[in-house]
């Protein structure tokens, strides 16, 4: 299988030796379709069109969405923590902040001069965003801003690496679900709850990607049976949500391997699995923007129906245009830092 580089082929996230894998390429289809499922959902209940069918599969799917992106990125983690400092910080840590701060600016810019949503979504509202966007993510990039800092902190801890200490960062987010509630900003609950997802798969990544496809169908039924129980529990008791999430994973990763025996459902999930920062950088502005057109429209009655799968795919198949349409620049400035390393001075040697 031939190398393939990670921002030229739109992806997140990979494996660091450049060899694909097909279920976990699934998985990571499965998660951005739910990312832009998510937004779809909240488009539509804007646009008075939510449909309570597709706001209970977006609820339903809430407590896996975004562990399922972390767990998979720490999996794929690992030979980025491996190498030195030097190479972490100004390889995959220096892209991710590059990627964050650029696209911030983009949807800031976006929603200060072209808001569709008439203040909605409480983004270019104040320039001091844009100053105090390293301490509070205020867009949807916020996954670009965890994931470098994760990956500093998975660094940091790999040399006190031991399932005993990993059991406690578990017990202590478990422990801590009402509290991180309570923080005032989005980004820092999500920053607390899904560390411990990026965690197991930075340090047990190896053994997980090599044990998953053997147990798919029993990760499956107990993951998804232990995910149905804790579903009611955790309404009155929400210290359990991460074991919701947790086994809520298991099902979905099951699953994923499952899916992708399957050569018509591999095909699609792979597609879009490769191709998640395309899809993740450019889903909110084409989403945004549709949804201008769609409230000026007298849409018929039955429109609940078909808004939301209409942006998800619409959003989908745009964001990938976007990507396509931007040529060498895109490649080099929109979807990876290549261009910025360019203009940096480079060592020479004596």
């Amino acid at each position: 299988m031939r190398k393939e580089n990670k921002v030229a082929q739109g992806s997140l996230i990979d494996r660091g030796d450049g060899q694909r894998i097909d279920w976990a390429d699934a998985a990571k289809g499965l998660s951005i379709l739910l990312v832009v499922f998510h937004h779809a959902c909240q488009t539509s209940a804007y646009l008075g069109q939510d449909w309570p069918v597709y706001s209970g599969m977006n609820a339903l799917f809430k407590p896996i969405r975004m562990p399922l992106f972390f767990s998979i990125a720490g999996m794929f983690a690992a030979s980025a923590v491996a190498r030195n400092w030097v190479q972490l910080l100004s390889g995959r840590v220096f892209t991710l902040l590059w990627l964050y701060s650029l696209w911030t600016v983009i949807y800031w810019l976006f929603f200060r001069y072209f808001d569709p949503t008439n203040g909605l979504k409480p983004l270019g509202l104040s320039k001091w965003q844009i100053i105090a966007m390293w301490i509070i993510p205020p867009s949807g990039q916020w996954f670009l801003w965890l994931m470098a800092i994760y990956l500093v902190l998975a660094k940091i801890l790999s040399r006190f690496r031991s399932v005993k200490k990993l059991t406690m960062i578990f017990i202590l987010c478990t422990l801590s679900a009402n509290v991180i509630d309570h923080f005032p900003h989005y980004s820092w609950r999500n920053g607390l709850f899904y560390a411990p997802f990026f965690i197991v798969g930075s340090w047990y990544g190896q053994h997980i990607m090599a044990w998953i496809p053997r147990h798919a169908s029993l990760l499956l039924l107990l993951g998804g049976g232990s995910f149905a129980v804790l579903w009611g529990v955790t309404q009155r008791y929400p210290v359990l949500q991460t074991s919701l999430s947790f086994t809520g994973l298991a099902a979905v990763l099951g699953s994923a391997v499952i899916a992708s025996r399957n050569p018509a459902l591999r095909s699609l999930l792979v597609f879009f699995g490769q191709r998640t920062l395309a899809i993740y950088m450019g889903h909110g502005l084409a989403i945004a923007s549709l949804s201008l057109l769609l409230s000026a429209l007298p849409l018929p009655d039955q429109a609940f129906l078909w808004v939301t799968p209409f942006l998800l795919l619409f959003s989908l198949f745009a964001s990938l245009a976007m990507q396509e349409r931007s040529g060498s620049f895109g490649r080099a400035w929109l979807y990876s830092a290549d261009g910025v390393r360019r203009l940096l001075p480079t060592r020479t040697s004596a």
